[in-house]
Order: C-alpha cells, then structure tokens, then sequence
C-alpha cells in the first residue's frame, strides 16, 4: 500500500463519517420540528403483551395511595394494672 492509497482511504472514511453525522443531525432536525404532528411507530413484529412479560412489566398500575391520617397516642392510668397505650378512634 503506497501512500497516496493510504491517504485516499484515510480522506473518503472522514469524509463518509462525517456525511453519515450530517444525515444523522438532519433526521434528528426534522423529527424534532414535526413530532407534534406524528404518532410514534412500533417497529415490531412482537405484541405488547409478549414485550411486557419479557421485560418483567406486566404487573397492573399501582393504585393511588392516600395519606395516613395522624392521631395523638392517648394513654390511660388505671391502678393495679399495666399502664395501656391505645389510639382514640
């Protein structure tokens, strides 16, 4: 391999990397000026429920929890018996 074979390779691999990074950034322009205008595509031949159970997602949608109410702990003295510690309802 002589050099100006090496430098023509060398010159067209920058020169295809860098047009590959030039379309690359256009895709990317385009999609992000029209992605309200598009829905997402699925590019599968797999269904959901099969991807679901493959990556561990097929449990159901955790419900909404609500916030537990706080309450005072009252204490009762009572003779001749172990002091009780009850929470008034």
């Amino acid at each position: 391999m002589d050099i100006t074979v090496a430098t023509n390779f060398v010159t067209s691999t920058l020169l295809i990397s860098v047009a590959c990074m030039i379309v690359a950034g256009c895709a990317i322009l385009i999609n992000n000026m029209i992605h309200r205008w598009w829905k997402p595509l699925s590019w599968s031949i797999v269904p959901q429920s099969i991807k679901d159970v493959i990556s561990g997602n097929f449990e159901q949608p955790a419900k909404e929890v609500k916030e537990p109410v706080k309450q005072e702990p009252h204490i009762e003295h009572q003779e001749n018996t172990v002091t009780q510690v009850r929470v008034k309802d």
